[in-house]
């Protein structure tokens, strides 16, 4: 049995973060020449600063932030945590509490959204993956740290936090008042027959959380008894969650083999393989991903494309291939600091770490190629601008997908999801000329998904005969 790993990705406003292994505890030897001569001068301009700073601060203060810069030094997802901190992050790990729902990190030095989660106050609102947090309540983000963020962010459910966010391509910054909310983002979404007529299902995955695979199978089976032949499974968006249930997932559709491993310079390699018996079908498979399909999202379509037991299709992964450790300080005082000890990899042994990688080409001198080698490539890409993001999540959001090609809308599959209500018929007699009917947004990424499901069942039949 291993362990309850969580495979967040990145500190997010609504949600726990990191993949986080629990905790670690024992003694750490200093290593490395020189450490006792640095020590000793980190306490000399500690006592500096307490001598001579303008006004009066304390020790833990500095001491604090050394640590916290000691942390961040190595990556973005390092980090030091406080008394307070330490609390907060137990809190994000365990319970609901106010918030806004989004997923942030520091991308080169700025507070930047990686993804909103669907059905929160900044879903609704339309922030955007790539979007700049430039200021929270009229101060400026710059030198923050996404811990710092998401104290200020969070809060009691009802209030209200202004924020300004640089767009790029938007004529000027937006200034974006959200209303804070309990957060509780349903795992499995958007259950229903994409397009009937070829008998092709689709299942939308918003984290891996607890009963994310028990979720998962009643979906699919309510969809097999409507005649699934083919699935497309939608982890766009999707920043992460549990292990547990990333490698189950997997399981569902792998006879065999290895799903994942995970390796650290101080820890032992840990392979986690696939065990017949627990399939739903062997039917084809489209999987989506974008840019914002991080974590446990990557460790299912890299485990499927590895496996070739599924088409991906969209725009290259996030690329966070990282697993971190929650190791305390101090019981006493309750500090501690969440640590990357480790990374993972797909089964064919690809390391889709966009750090790593990077640190790895800048060590070479090798300039960053024109296409990226983080994250999972899709075997078939297909884009999506930013109006057409906007699209999707407003109709993500009032939960409706249209369905190209003859697809229904999604029904009620045990989801409490409805089909769009009729528009209004026109007001004004019969002189009145009737309103054009709202041109359907199509979901270029779900129909590049269905285009792919439908050859390889054509390709079946044709083999059948």
């Amino acid at each position: 049995m291993h362990p309850r790993l969580f495979l967040g990705w990145l500190i997010p406003v609504a949600l726990a973060a990191g993949l986080v292994i629990g905790l670690r505890m024992g003694p750490v030897a200093a290593h490395g020449p020189g450490v006792s001569e640095r020590l000793d001068k980190v306490r000399l301009l500690h006592d500096i600063v307490l001598d001579q700073y303008v006004d009066k601060v304390g020790s833990e203060k500095l001491f604090d932030g050394a640590m916290k810069g000691m942390l961040s030094s190595l990556d973005p997802f390092s980090e030091y945590f406080s008394e307070d901190e330490y609390t907060e992050f137990e809190v994000e790990t365990g319970g609901e509490f106010g918030g806004l729902g989004i997923q942030v990190s520091l991308e080169d030095g700025i507070l930047s959204v990686i993804t909103p989660m669907e059905g929160t106050p900044a879903f609704r609102a339309g922030i955007q993956p790539g979007d700049k947090i430039v200021e929270i309540e009229g101060k400026s983000t710059e030198g923050m740290t996404t811990t710092d963020a998401v104290k200020v962010l969070r809060g009691k459910p009802g209030t209200t936090v202004t924020i300004t966010v640089y767009r790029k391509g938007a004529p000027a910054q937006l200034k974006i008042t959200l209303t804070r909310a309990i957060i509780q983002v349903k795992s499995i979404k958007g259950v229903h027959m994409a397009d009937e007529k070829a008998g092709i299902g689709y299942i939308r995955i918003t984290a891996f959380k607890d009963k994310t695979v028990e979720e998962f199978d009643a979906a699919a089976e309510s969809l097999s008894a409507k005649g699934m032949k083919a699935l497309v499974i939608d982890l766009r968006f999707n920043g992460g969650g549990l292990l547990d249930d990333a490698i189950n997932l997997s399981d569902r559709f792998l006879t065999s083999g290895t799903i994942v491993s995970t390796k650290g310079r101080k820890e032992k390699e840990r392979r986690f393989e696939a065990k017949a018996g627990n399939e739903l079908g062997d039917y084809p498979i489209a999987v989506l991903v974008n840019e914002s399909s991080a974590s446990a999202s990557e460790i299912v379509s890299g485990a499927l494309q590895d496996h070739k037991r599924a088409t991906i299709v969209g725009t290259r992964s996030y690329g966070k291939g990282s697993v971190q450790t929650i190791i305390p300080l101090d019981a006493e005082e309750r500090t501690g600091i969440k640590l990357t000890t480790a990374r993972y990899f797909t089964p064919s042994g690809r390391c889709i770490d966009r750090i790593k990688l990077e640190r790895d080409r800048e060590k070479k001198g090798t300039p960053a190629p024109k296409t990226e080698d983080w994250g999972i490539d899709p075997d078939v890409k297909a884009e999506m601008d930013r109006d057409q993001l906007a699209s999707l999540m407003q109709l993500w959001d009032k939960q409706e997908i249209v369905a190209p090609a003859g697809g229904t809308p999604p029904a009620d599959a045990g989801t409490g999801e409805k089909k769009p209500e009729p528009a209004p018929a026109a007001a004004g007699g019969t002189d009145a000329k009737p309103a054009e009917p709202a041109k359907p947004f199509v979901d270029p990424q779900l129909e590049k998904g269905l285009e792919v499901l439908r050859d390889k069942l054509s390709g079946k039949e044709s083999a059948g005969k």
